[in-house]
């Protein structure tokens, strides 16, 4: 790992060659006994020159940061050093500066950012911010919106994008709650609470020893995607475009990350649920996204059962009136599309929440006792009512 010596022994951004060499080693113990990592697609990171890994964030503590350097250190042809931009609140404390100044951190700035892509350097950076690291564990692998800045630059710069999916990295500090007010007066974004923090006190910041998965995307070259925006002209809604398609194909890593793993993604298991959930009695036949069709019964279309594309049959349609005929087989074909299906069941929640009787509402009326006036307008329900 060759750094752009100045003649002092650090770069320009202060990296120092035995600093990010020791850091290296030592991460890369957590790398493989601690976070055991398992790496997919990592062929996809060019051997040199300048390139931005764009990934998912979390895991209250940059441990993710620190394996996908490891990860590239480690597991490419080629040694190659990562760069992360980092947010300006870590170089305000302590130590910790230097710390990331000589291990190859950079501020984050749009001089720092661009002068590393001159330099033909390997970048990472994660959009979601610092907003990241501290999502509830509810929120667990679903992206934050990204923020833009990075795809400017790749526009301007002409550098490949490489979606890279972090798996593992929630589960090492579970945040159950937090305070953003608390944490502005200790100089953090945000005071996290977890199982062990801060219960533990410092030692409730030691990650568990989880199992991560990073995967590697391919790269995309956003400033030839037909609806980027024109060099130099960087129109805002254009560009929000481009970021919402390197968005989604992180998303996509972390699903197919997660079902490798065999979990079935947040998205899956909500379309899944959705499709099972009883209404009024019946179950919903499959996704509103498949195809459905019902065929009638020469005798007549009632009794006609729905058919959903993966082959599951639901309750006979009522009624049914049919608007093609099959004359080979001299039945007659419903095409039920989605609005309709959608409509008859929005129309039976409805009917049914209307007639259904207010027991509730109507019980604490019958039990309130009558209002009497004190004659100054305010009865005895009123707060200052009542005698005096």
């Amino acid at each position: 790992m060759d750094i752009a010596d100045r003649g002092f022994g650090f770069d320009a951004f202060g990296c120092e060659r035995e600093s990010a060499l020791a850091t290296y080693l030592t991460f890369k113990l957590l790398h493989r006994y601690w976070f055991r990592v398992e790496s997919h697609g990592i062929d996809n990171i060019p051997a040199t020159g300048r390139a931005i890994l764009v990934s998912n964030h979390s895991g209250l503590l940059p441990f993710d940061g620190a394996m996908i350097g490891v990860d590239c250190a480690d597991k490419l042809p080629t040694p190659r050093l990562v760069r992360a931009i980092v947010d300006h609140s870590p170089f305000a404390w302590p130590f910790m500066s230097k710390f990331f100044l000589r291990s190859g951190q950079v501020p984050g700035t749009k001089r720092n950012f661009e002068e590393l892509l001159t330099q033909e350097q390997l970048v990472l950076v994660f959009p979601e911010g610092a907003r990241g690291p501290s999502k509830l564990f509810s929120e667990r692998y679903r992206l934050l919106p990204f923020n833009v800045g990075f795809a400017e630059i790749a526009i301007e710069n002409r550098a490949p994008v490489i979606p890279v999916a972090v798996i593992g990295a929630e589960e090492q500090a579970p945040v159950i709650t937090g305070s953003e007010k608390l944490g502005r007066r200790l100089g953090l974004p945000f005071l996290p609470v977890t199982p062990t923090f801060p219960l533990l006190g410092p030692a409730g910041l030691v990650p568990y020893p989880v199992k991560y998965s990073i995967h590697y995307g391919e790269p995309i070259w956003l400033h030839e995607l037909p609806d980027a925006p024109a060099e130099g002209v960087l129109d805002p809604g254009a560009v929000g475009g481009v970021v919402a398609r390197v968005r989604e194909r992180v998303q996509d890593l972390v699903d197919e990350g997660l079902r490798m793993r065999g979990r079935a993604p947040r998205s899956d298991r909500a379309v899944a649920a959705r499709a099972a959930e009883p209404v009024h009695g019946r179950s919903v036949p499959g996704s509103f996204q498949a195809a459905k069709t019902a065929t009638a019964t020469e005798s007549g279309a009632v009794g006609a059962t729905v058919t959903t594309a993966d082959g599951d049959e639901g309750d006979p349609v009522e009624d049914p009136t049919p608007a093609a005929t099959d004359t080979a087989s001299g039945s007659d074909v419903v095409e039920v599309t989605d609005a309709e299906i959608e409509a008859e069941i929005e129309a039976e929640i409805e009917a049914e929440t209307d007639a259904a009787p207010r027991t509730l509402s109507s019980s604490w009326r019958a039990r309130r006792p009558p209002r009497r006036d004190d004659g100054k307008g305010r009865g005895r329900g009123h707060p200052g009512g009542g005698a005096r």
